[in-house]
């Protein structure tokens, strides 16, 4: 990861590293000085124009997966493909770096979402990682959206990871014909996972043993959470995704999904974030 022929940002302090890509404001990685990365992106990025990246943190806007009404529409919206402006890149008095990325309506968006609106990403990278997305509704009347921050963690061994903080929250398995089931106990990965958790708690944990650390996960302005893994066969069947890569990662996002849409008034706005840090476990 080197070279990155994409326009991109580069930021290092006394807490940490970080690459964020302008297209798509995606945060590739994160790491701490003298610790793992904490973000996973896969061995087959492809770094392309209009192209989305596979790992870091994606961000899904104004639509969570497919399209509501039209799937030949792109998956998981419309911004992480596009080509935003960095407006702020300051240092903050606790040695942290806050890195503002904004995108605003255009003919290209308006293809697929006729809607006037102004997005901001601010990253702020320290002892924590904090992503943030404000979406302003400039139109005269009420939209609806769902989005998430698809943040891939590097978990070392996927077999082995629990995520604690969801036991009995209700789910959609979106494996499993999107049957709504109740989560019994931490969970763990043992075949494809892909669940949209509901009215869920403001912080989870990821617990890898095989990294030795314990990873948790603040999230605000979401009442959902979404826990995927692709493994063997999905893997197999994804052009930007290395067969032997999915043990290795474990996306666990802050989202707005599922039964959890936003309604942001005419004049409105909406902000979901995450917060990650990693600690021994």
């Amino acid at each position: 990861m080197n070279t990155i022929p994409l326009p991109h940002t580069r930021i290092e302090n006394d807490h940490a590293t970080a690459v964020v890509v302008h297209q798509g404001a995606h945060v590739l990685s994160y790491q701490r000085r003298g610790e793992q990365p904490l973000l996973w992106h896969s061995s087959l990025c492809q770094f392309e124009l209009s192209t989305p990246i596979r790992g870091g943190v994606p961000v899904c806007w104004p639509w969570f997966g497919p399209h509501p009404d039209n799937p030949s529409k792109p998956m998981h919206g419309i911004v992480r493909t596009m080509p935003w402006r960095v407006i702020d890149n300051v240092d903050l008095d606790d040695g942290s770096t806050r890195l503002s990325l904004e995108l605003t309506d255009d003919e290209v968006s308006h293809m697929h979402w006729p809607h006037k609106f102004k997005c901001t990403l601010a990253v702020t990278v320290g002892a924590t990682l904090s992503v943030e997305l404000t979406h302003e509704n400039l139109d005269d009347a009420p939209v609806t959206c769902s989005g998430a921050l698809h943040t891939y963690f590097n978990v070392g061994d996927v077999t082995t990871a629990r995520v604690i903080g969801l036991d009995g929250c209700e789910y959609i398995d979106k494996v499993d014909q999107f049957k709504r089931k109740t989560q019994q106990g931490p969970l763990t990965i043992a075949a494809e996972t892909d669940f949209v958790y509901q009215n869920t708690t403001d912080e989870l944990t990821v617990e890898c043993p095989a990294m030795s650390r314990r990873i948790r996960v603040l999230r605000s302005g979401s009442r959902s959470a979404v826990v995927w893994n692709p493994w063997v066969d999905k893997s197999k069947a994804m052009a930007d995704f290395g067969d032997e890569d999915y043990p290795q990662m474990l996306c666990v996002e802050a989202t707005n999904a599922g039964d959890d849409v936003v309604n942001i008034p005419a004049g409105g706005s909406h902000t979901l974030a995450t917060t990650v840090s990693a600690e021994p476990l």
